[in-house]
């Protein structure tokens, strides 16, 4: 309203001007045409009135109208009082004549003795213009309020469409089966392209350190794999978190998943009690034994950082069975050795008291000192010939041998003592059986086992040497004697170092202890077997087998 006020307010002032320019004129009666031909120009309602409170020209009155209103002397309107008080005069009323809200301005001129010229505009027509202008700014905020949404809609669908692709591209990135398909789409340069970019950063940052891990894995592994030691990796609450090919085939399981207890792998107490008070301590060591019999030595040491230790379990057997066998060596040794050293002291000292001037015993005295240093002699080359031949240092020289004739060889060399314990010896070999192997080792296995043979037989019994092929590879050889046999306890260690089935016996028969041993060493370093094998009714059968000829490998002469 303030607006078309000031309007109004510069309507009438033009008015004003062209009214004080009419009433110059001889002719004052012009007013009335004047306010008509201004209304028409300004679209509004123009009166003119003179100071007097004549009414001089009003647009909206006809001629009569004017004739009745200008006898009026006083003016009632507040506009015109005030613009002929004020300069300048406003109101909004209700028009007397329209009876309508009306908005009237007026201005004061002073052409023709004063008077006023008043505009009004009837505000219907505002009301309805501001009404329409509300419904087109309703309109348009509905339009625009819409487009608005739509807008919204659709950047958020694209901007949510772009998020899910990322999304989708992430759990790619986690169950990714290929790296190149798992890499992220960058459709844009905005937020969410950049944001993709960093996710093929972090993804491309990823890929090498898990390549980098797999790398260390698997070096770990094979490491871990490769070691002979078993390993075993145990958390806080004594789980397993890895274990290694040794660790599986000492404790005879295939395999060994993650997260198993270590009490579901093996129950030896020893171990299971070490591992609960590892915690905080020091490293600690602790021994053991696993079915086989199986030694086993566990190294344990604490994790600081998970509460959990690394087990390293060492396979000793070896090293106990090697220490026994020292052990059992210098006893045995010693044991052997004290004997013919004491008859050699006791006979020695025996002739330096006397002995030697007594002939008839002194002979005798001096025969078992010879005896007794013979047998020494014998057990210090044969425990020689078994250290080298143990070291390797006894090179074989293996040719093509006829077992025929190597029977021969050895039955001739003890035909005398076959003689003297009344015992016949039957030799049993193809003329064309032949063998691979060292002669002088088989000559030495050969009589070996001959001579301890004919030793056990009885007398008047018989003794078989014998040889047949086992198969395309392998030549069996046997001994087999009548005599009293060997008890089925005693076959399983009969070629171990110093051991006898009858002690007494043995050392009456001249026998060391070492010499089924340097069968057995000699045999197998021609890649063969050895063993025994009781025989019906009674006696004993020694066999070992040897790898026959090849075809076309010339033979060396006896």
């Amino acid at each position: 309203k303030r607006q078309v006020q000031d309007e109004l307010l510069h309507e009438a002032r033009i008015s004003r001007d062209l009214v004080e320019v009419a009433l110059r004129a001889p002719d004052a009666t012009i007013a009335d045409a004047l306010a008509d031909r201004l209304a028409d120009s300004l679209d509004a309602r123009v009166s003119i009135v003179g100071a007097d409170g004549r009414w001089l020209g009003d647009s909206a009155l006809g001629p009569e109208e004017l004739v009745a209103r200008s006898g009026a002397s006083q003016v009632t309107q507040p506009e015109i009082r005030q613009a002929l008080a004020d300069g300048i005069g406003r109101a909004h009323r209700v028009s007397a004549m329209t009876h309508a809200d009306a908005l009237f301005v007026a201005v004061p001129f002073e052409a023709a003795g004063g008077g006023v010229v008043r505009v009004a505009t009837p505000l219907a027509e505002i009301d309805q213009a501001v009404t329409g202008l509300r419904m087109l700014l309703a309109v348009a905020g509905l339009i625009g309020l819409g487009v608005a949404v739509f807008m919204s809609v659709l950047a958020s669908e694209l901007a949510s469409r772009a998020v899910r692709r990322l999304a989708d591209g992430a759990r790619r990135m986690v169950h990714r089966q290929d790296a190149r398909t798992s890499r992220l789409q960058v459709p844009s340069r905005d937020e969410i392209g950049g944001l993709a970019g960093s996710f093929n950063r972090v993804l491309d940052e990823l890929d090498r350190t898990l390549a980098t891990l797999t790398h260390e894995r698997d070096q770990v592994e094979t490491i871990l794999d490769g070691m002979e030691e078993g390993v075993l990796a145990l958390d806080g609450s004594q789980r397993i978190v890895r274990a290694n090919r040794a660790a599986r085939v000492l404790f005879g399981v295939a395999t060994i998943r993650p997260g198993v207890p270590l009490v579901e792998v093996t129950r030896v107490p020893e171990l299971l009690e070490q591992v609960r008070c590892v915690g905080e301590a020091e490293p600690r060591s602790v021994a053991f034994e696993l079915p086989g019999p199986r030694h086993i030595l566990a190294h344990i040491a604490p994790l600081r950082t998970t509460g959990g230790c690394v087990v390293v379990l060492h396979d000793v057997t070896e090293l106990v069975r090697l220490e026994q066998v020292r052990r059992d060596l210098v006893a045995n040794l010693s044991h052997e050795v004290r004997t013919p050293v004491a008859v050699i002291r006791a006979n020695a000292e025996t002739l330096l008291h006397g002995g030697l001037e007594d002939p008839e015993h002194g002979r005798l005295f001096v025969d078992a000192i010879f005896r007794n240093s013979e047998r020494l002699s014998r057990l210090t080359s044969e425990l020689l010939d078994l250290a080298r031949i143990e070291s390797g240092r006894r090179e074989l020289s293996p040719s093509t041998l006829r077992l025929g004739e190597m029977f021969t060889q050895v039955h001739d060399a003890l035909a005398t003592l076959a003689a003297e314990r009344g015992v016949d010896v039957e030799l049993d070999a193809p003329d064309d059986l032949t063998v691979q192997a060292d002669r002088g080792a088989i000559e030495e296995v050969l009589g070996n086992l001959l001579e301890n043979a004919l030793k056990y037989a009885a007398s008047g019994g018989r003794v078989v040497l014998r040889a047949r092929s086992v198969d395309e590879r392998w030549v069996r050889v046997e001994v087999e004697d009548a005599g009293p046999g060997i008890p089925e306890r005693h076959r399983g260690r009969l070629f171990e170092r110093f051991y006898r089935v009858d002690d007494g016996r043995s050392r009456e028969a001249g026998g060391t202890g070492l010499g089924l041993a340097i069968v057995k060493h000699l045999v197998v370093a021609h890649g063969g077997t050895v063993g025994v094998e009781a025989v019906q009714p009674t006696g004993a059968r020694f066999w070992f087998t040897l790898p026959r000829a090849r075809e076309g490998e010339p033979e060396r002469g006896s």
